[in-house]
């Protein structure tokens, strides 16, 4: 059995730089026990970082998104034990015993502290209990509690789930199912300036509303803008679209190297793939933005915060993928997309299809457009590079063979079975593997990469 000795003291910042300071120097009692500090920056234009070096073991930047931050923090821990805090959180006096104590003998792997507001009115005595009421019943916890858990077990199960907002809930519904949680004899302070701010009421119906929009399926991004309204400047629109009813969907992934282009690994290279898989990216959302043919979202995998994502003023908006594969995750979108006011159809594009230009997606939004209920561009390789749908068809999601050579042939098939009105547009080539790469020379314009 492991012993439990040190913990790992993980704070997300962002522009903190006027309570960073007094919470790290709470925190040097630990320090000279043998713990650490990590301070993970999203990108702060204020002295946050130039603060909290002197004051904490490790101080990194990340992507910014507390779920990107805390999981470099994590990354790089020594403790055997992470403990999450914001940076306007106090623990009481032996707060390490107390954690450890709750953790010893591997019972219990996970839990949080009781939160305590620094507002002294008595309607703040009520949210502390409503806030320790639902995490008792729920089992789950938020950021505010001081969230804690082993290090083995954080790593387990992949860390913070890739979200904008709620990932400490996404977290607690992963540690549940792994055992019970622990309460820590531990008093965790934090600011009331939300409730403060924005009004007690107000606040706590947001925050209650929120969960109960996550619980029933809304997605993190669509949260995000609920919580922060001005979390992303508005992009630049053009006053008029083409097919004003449909929406572009393109799904794509963070430019990682390692993470994107991996067949093409062996090949290139994780820089040269990334690079590759960037200029395919960028050919794609400039030529879709520049034609102005409908609005255009970006969907990704993780990380919507990227610097190579956010750059896009054409994009109207970018999501945070959901679901277990790629039949989940276009039901997800093509449920959302559809819910929004005056959207009657949804286009489904990849990066992948350099050669794909403006005029193959007029021809699938005009089909669309004049009642086609589902516009098909195949692959070469079995598979598409385009799908539009007129409407809402779950059915073509499920029980597909995603990344074989049978999934268009199995589309066309459900959508034979479904009875449903179907275009098929032609053949396009997409860059996979090595075998595809001498084509790219056929680009005009060519792509620089």
């Amino acid at each position: 059995m492991q012993i439990l000795k040190k913990i790992s003291f993980v704070i997300p910042t962002l522009n903190e730089a006027g309570t960073i300071g007094p919470g790290l120097q709470a925190l040097q009692t630990y320090r000279r026990k043998g713990h650490e500090v990590i301070v993970v920056d999203g990108g702060s234009t204020d002295d946050t970082r130039l603060q909290a070096e002197p004051l904490a073991d490790q101080v990194l930047e990340a992507a910014r998104g507390r779920a990107a931050q805390m999981n470099a923090g994590a990354q790089i821990a020594s403790g055997e034990v992470l403990m999450f805090l914001h940076a306007d959180t106090y623990l009481s006096d032996n707060a390490d015993e107390g954690v450890l104590s709750a953790l010893q003998g591997g019972a219990k792997r996970w839990g949080w502290c009781r939160v305590h507001l620094d507002n002294p009115a008595w309607p703040f005595r009520i949210i502390e209990r409503l806030m320790a009421w639902r995490a008792r019943c729920t089992r789950v916890c938020t950021g505010d509690q001081a969230q804690f858990v082993t290090k083995d077990l954080f790593r387990k199960l992949g860390g913070f789930p890739a979200l904008p907002l709620m990932e400490d809930v996404a977290l607690s519904k992963l540690l549940r199912a792994s055992g019970a949680p622990a309460c820590a004899e531990v008093t965790a302070t934090t600011s009331a300036r939300r409730w403060e701010t924005n009004g007690i009421l107000r606040t706590v119906l947001l925050m209650w509303w929120l969960r109960w929009l996550y619980f029933i399926g809304v997605s993190p991004s669509a949260l995000l803008e609920k919580y922060y309204p001005q979390t992303r400047p508005e992009p630049a629109k053009p006053a008029t679209f083409e097919f004003p009813a449909a929406c572009i969907a393109v799904f794509a992934r963070p430019p990682v190297p390692g993470k994107v282009k991996t067949r093409l690994l062996p090949a290139l290279g994780p820089q040269r793939a990334t690079a590759l898989y960037e200029a395919m990216l960028h050919r794609c959302l400039e030529t879709l933005g520049q034609a102005t043919l409908a609005p255009l979202d970006l969907w990704v995998a993780d990380n919507p915060e990227h610097a190579g994502l956010t750059s896009f003023s054409t994009v109207a908006d970018i999501h945070v993928q959901t679901g277990a594969d790629l039949g989940e995750r276009m039901m997800h979108t093509m449920t959302e997309v559809l819910s929004r006011p005056r959207t009657e159809a949804v286009l489904f594009l990849g990066t992948d299809c350099p050669a794909m230009d403006a005029a193959y997606v007029r021809m699938a939004l005009s089909a669309l457009a004049s009642g086609i209920d589902v516009v098909l561009g195949p692959a070469e390789d079995g598979g598409y590079v385009l799908l539009g749908l007129g409407g809402s068809h779950p059915e073509l999601f499920r029980d597909i063979p995603w990344g074989t050579e049978r999934v268009a042939e199995r589309t066309r098939a459900r959508i034979h079975q479904l009875g449903l009105s179907y275009l098929e547009l032609n053949t396009m080539w997409d860059v996979d593997v090595a075998d595809d790469l001498p084509r790219l020379a056929q680009l005009d314009p060519p792509l620089a990469w």
